[in-house]
C-alpha cells in the first residue's frame, strides 16, 4: 500500500494491488493521516471486490 503526493497535486493518491488487480486514485485528502484512512477504507472495498469475483468464478 502506498500514500504518496505528486508536487504538482495539494492531494494525496493511493496505489495497490489487490488480487492481481490494481487500485489506484485520489484520496481527495491533503493531510497524510487522513489519507491513509481513505487508503484503509478503499483497500477494504477492494478486498471485498476482489472476494466477490473469486465467489462468482467457482
Amino acid at each position: 500500500m502506498s500514500v504518496y503526493k505528486p508536487k504538482n497535486s495539494p492531494f494525496y493518491l493511493f496505489d495497490f494491488r489487490r488480487g492481481g488487480r490494481r487500485f489506484h486514485g485520489s484520496t481527495g485528502q491533503t493531510e497524510r493521516r487522513q489519507a491513509e484512512a481513505v487508503e484503509r477504507d478503499e483497500v477494504k472495498k477492494a478486498e471485498a471486490h476482489v472476494d466477490k469475483l473469486k465467489r462468482q468464478s467457482k
